[in-house]
């Protein structure tokens, strides 16, 4: 009664471990499921940050062509500049006496001016190339960054998923020796006939010795 007992306790507590089990099986497979949806909204995100990297370079080759030309062409507009001004310094002071410094610093502040406003227009190109390198690096960062998460993630359900199986097997072999305690294997017939035939010939031998007896 007693083995019966414990057995009727290991049996449900078989059965609640195995119910827990069951919970467990549904929440993995809730969470596995979440996963691939996370999975597919990732790969989703991957092939528009793909697009997305694919524009920004394509943007950036652009800008920093334009910046090459338009530095390209405040170099070459400051070196034809300062060539003019050598020419008109040159001219005043040959023709023109009295005006020749005058109008020689009109000309320098004019060319001042163009200078200032082509290196500025090549500094806002340059400052608009390296903001576009910023957003890009950005993006790239946030990308690499959240699928390093979603492998943390994979490989925290995976653990789990096995920890779920080695819990199965553990359950298993319990109930596997429970159902052979509770089920012993019948003795053949012929121990019983052997022990009958035993009985039989010890009988007849007490039978033979009393009558000699007598």
């Amino acid at each position: 009664q007693e083995t019966s007992a414990k057995l009727a306790d290991t049996e449900e507590t078989l059965q609640e471990t195995s119910a827990k089990l069951a919970d467990t099986e549904e929440t993995l497979q809730e969470t596995s499921a979440k996963l691939a949806d996370t999975e597919e909204t990732l790969q989703e995100t991957s092939a528009k940050l793909a697009d997305t990297e694919e524009t920004l370079s394509a943007e950036i080759a652009s800008l920093a062509e334009q910046h090459g030309v338009a530095q390209t062409l405040c170099e070459q507009q400051g070196a034809y500049m300062n060539q003019l001004l050598t020419y008109v310094r040159a001219a005043y002071n040959v023709t023109l006496d009295g005006m020749t410094e005058v109008q020689a610093t009109a000309v320098a502040d004019i060319l001042r001016q163009c200078d200032y406003a082509l290196r500025s227009v090549a500094q806002a190109a340059s400052d608009e190339v390296e903001h576009v390198k910023e957003m890009y690096n950005m993006v790239d960062g946030n990308y690499k960054e959240t699928a390093a998460r979603f492998d943390i993630l994979r490989r925290i359900l995976g653990k789990i998923d096995q920890d779920v199986k080695e819990a199965s097997v553990e359950i298993d072999a319990p109930e596997r020796r429970q159902t052979c305690s509770l089920h012993p294997t019948p003795r053949r017939l012929g121990d019983v006939s052997n022990r009958e035939n035993s009985i039989e010939n010890k009988t007849r031998s007490a039978s033979r010795l009393s009558g000699r007896l007598f």
